[in-house]
């Protein structure tokens, strides 16, 4: 898949956080319809423990609950087999250190989502390593901080990594001056609010948080 950085940097959000949540839906556009017609990923599902809480959410927003009472039943049943066995004796450390649901670091969702953060995350701080590539960045809102964390630790020099610094530095100060103008305008001049303003909150939050299906990540 070809990536336009360029392009992507245009966003109103986290360019990092936009992809991520691109292929995620994209993902769950596709297993959703799988779990409910596939006897394998019916199987794998339940083999795999499911997914995290998180995920396991995100993919009943998607789904019909005719999809899911085709596609959960497996996993229901590996489940109370697990439980029973638990049960016959419940005083040994394995039914006391069961986690009976996955973890993210066990979520096959997870993982595929730390892997194509990681990658973007690499393209990003090389493309910053080009004049142009850095002129796009200025021109952008740049990254949220958990990205600029990454991308900071993926940069290759100091100078990079002031400019990355210094740019987020000023976006965060811009955005408080828009909250601040949204604050002052929103009861009584709600129709003199500019672009800025009007998604400033949103912006705020993304770009402290990260994005709402991203930010769980660790």
């Amino acid at each position: 898949m070809e990536i336009n950085l360029t392009k992507n940097l245009q966003t109103r959000g986290c360019p990092v956080c936009d992809h991520i949540e691109e292929q995620l839906f994209d993902f769950f556009a596709h297993y959703q319809f799988a779990l409910a017609s596939d006897e394998k990923t019916q199987q794998d599902f339940a083999d795999e423990g499911g997914l995290c809480p998180f995920h396991i959410w995100q993919l009943a927003e998607v789904s019909s609950n005719r999809g899911l009472a085709k596609g959960l039943p497996d996993f229901l049943f590996r489940t109370a087999d697990d439980l029973m066995r638990l049960a016959e004796d419940p005083s040994q450390p394995d039914s006391m250190n069961h986690t009976f649901i996955n973890d993210s670091s066990q979520c096959h969702v997870c993982d595929r989502l730390r892997q194509l953060e990681g990658e973007y995350i690499h393209l990003l701080a090389d493309f910053l390593q080009k004049e142009d590539g850095r002129q796009a960045y200025l021109s952008s809102h740049g990254v949220c901080l958990r990205h600029l964390k990454l991308l900071l630790a993926a940069s290759r020099t100091g100078e990079i990594r002031r400019f990355l610094l210094f740019a987020a530095a000023h976006r965060f100060r811009d955005l408080k001056k828009d909250l601040n103008h949204y604050a002052q305008k929103e009861a009584r001049q709600r129709y003199a609010l500019t672009r800025d303003e009007k998604d400033a909150v949103r912006r705020a939050l993304i770009h402290m948080a990260g994005a709402k299906y991203v930010c769980y990540l660790s």
